[in-house]
């Protein structure tokens, strides 16, 4: 029942049986390779069980049309076939990726997939932009924080969005000046000249209630209304000087 090798103790009774081979005998297979529930090179670690189990053809590797990757499961058949690259295999990228419908940087989660189809673009995968921007409805300067929601609509321009001019300004109902402070509002509905609008003359002045002389302090309201002459305002009355009430030049 057994042989000489089976009595030295140098093969199991199962080996004598002929249940398994030589090879299972020495350790150099396991029992699934002694089963036939795997071939010689997965026994050897050369293939993983996908390849064991005919998921892949054991021919394509004999071929050359398959590298060691693909015998150690480090790949699928795709990449044997040359349909997916090794990131694909490793996991790295997606199936989408090697089919060519999205580079490699939606890959790696640096963009999303609409900026693989093209619907955004790079910018607005990093971050740099919102998504307003990728459609078109707010421009670069808006997404990069230089501009407000209301400058990329047109509806003001790029000195208000800074800061440096008001609402009005940017509107065009007042002027540059204005909007500096150097002019007051009225001066710029053209109610007022210059001069009032730097406080040198008086809105009276400006309305030609008073006079210009009235304006600067050299002749007093009561002068400008007519109500005493000018030899008076000088200090000049019939009866020599007149009272305080008069301007002194």
């Amino acid at each position: 029942m057994v042989g000489p090798l089976l009595a030295k103790g140098m093969v199991d009774p199962l080996l004598a049986k002929g249940m398994v081979d030589p090879l299972l005998a020495k350790g150099m297979v396991g029992p699934l390779l002694a089963k036939g529930m795997v071939g010689p090179l997965l026994a050897k670690g050369m293939v993983g069980p996908l390849l064991a189990k005919g998921m892949v053809e054991k021919t394509l590797l004999a071929k050359g049309m398959v590298g060691p990757l693909l015998a150690k499961g480090m790949v699928d058949p795709l990449l044997a076939k040359g349909m997916v690259g090794p990131l694909l295999a490793k996991g790295m990228v997606d199936p989408l990726l090697a089919k060519g419908m999205v580079d490699p940087l939606l890959a790696k989660g640096m963009v999303d997939p609409l900026l693989a189809k093209g619907m955004v673009d790079p910018l607005l995968a990093k971050g740099m932009v919102d998504p307003l921007l990728a459609k078109g409805m707010v421009d670069p300067l808006l997404a990069k924080g230089m501009v407000g929601p209301l400058q990329a609509k047109g509806m003001v321009d790029p000195l208000l969005a800074k800061g440096m001019v008001g609402p009005l300004l940017a509107k065009g109902m007042v002027d540059p000046l204005l909007a500096k402070g150097m002019v007051d509002p009225l001066l710029a509905k053209g109610m007022v000249g210059p001069l009032l609008a730097k406080g040198m003359i008086d809105p009276l002045l400006a309305k030609g209630m008073v006079d210009p002389l009235l304006a600067k302090g050299m002749v007093d309201p009561l002068l400008a209304k007519g109500m005493i002459d000018p030899l008076l305002a000088k200090g000049y009355g019939k009866n020599g000087w007149v009272g305080s009430h008069a301007l002194q030049l």
